[in-house]
């Protein structure tokens, strides 16, 4: 409360603070702290962006920490029963330390550009609901590689992809990762809609360090 800007980096985290603050602080001091919390996106390196998307292997991604807080357990528990479906994919966790508990986990690690180049060959990233209801560096990663992302529906997500691929329950998760690996044109589609997208991201950085700059002139 004594500061004069404290940034966030999603509209969500910025309202659940502002709601948690209500159970202990009068309208007076949460007006004040509206005022104080600016909510600032990330960006993304533009020059990082790709042009085409590249052929795709039938690779669904976690390229998130392999922790709880991340949904890690609850994306294993999906790939488990997905794999009863079919078993015509492999899914690559590059954050996943130790011996995966499947054979078809991959936990390669490799250096940040050949980590790029593997993402442009993967068909799908998965986003699993966080504890944190923060921006998802993971999933822009994704996008501005040409790897669409399904994301489980949270309003922070929203804010990265409003128009992306969300899912509520399982079998929709199913439904969309099948058209992904199945449909050509719509894997193509999604593909192009990412880096659209992660170039519209691009311009985030730029707009806001504008606006901390007018901020430190006055």
């Amino acid at each position: 409360s004594q500061m004069e800007t404290c940034y966030l980096n999603t509209q969500d985290q910025k309202n659940r603070v502002l709601e948690e603050a209500k159970l202990w602080f009068n309208d007076l001091f949460i007006q004040k702290l509206n005022d104080i919390f600016v909510v600032w996106n990330l960006g993304v390196d533009n020059s990082k962006i790709i042009e085409t998307p590249q052929p795709k292997q039938n690779i669904i991604v976690f390229n998130h920490r392999a922790a709880a807080y991340k949904g890690y357990p609850a994306f294993i528990k999906l790939m488990e029963e997905y794999r009863e479906k079919r078993q015509d994919f492999t899914v690559w966790v590059p954050q996943l330390d130790g011996k995966p508990e499947h054979s078809w986990i991959d936990n390669t690690k490799v250096a940040k550009h050949d980590y790029y180049k593997k993402l442009q060959s993967c068909t799908v990233g998965v986003q699993m609901r966080q504890t944190n209801y923060g921006w998802s560096v993971a999933a822009t990663d994704c996008m501005m590689n040409g790897t669409p992302m399904i994301y489980q529906e949270s309003d922070c997500y929203r804010e990265i992809e409003p128009d992306g691929m969300f899912f509520k329950f399982k079998k929709d998760l199913f439904e969309t990762l099948d058209r992904l690996l199945d449909n050509s044109e719509f894997r193509l589609e999604q593909s192009i809609k990412s880096i659209e997208r992660a170039k519209e991201l691009s311009l985030n950085d730029g707009r806001m360090i504008k606006i901390l700059n007018e901020k430190l002139r006055a």
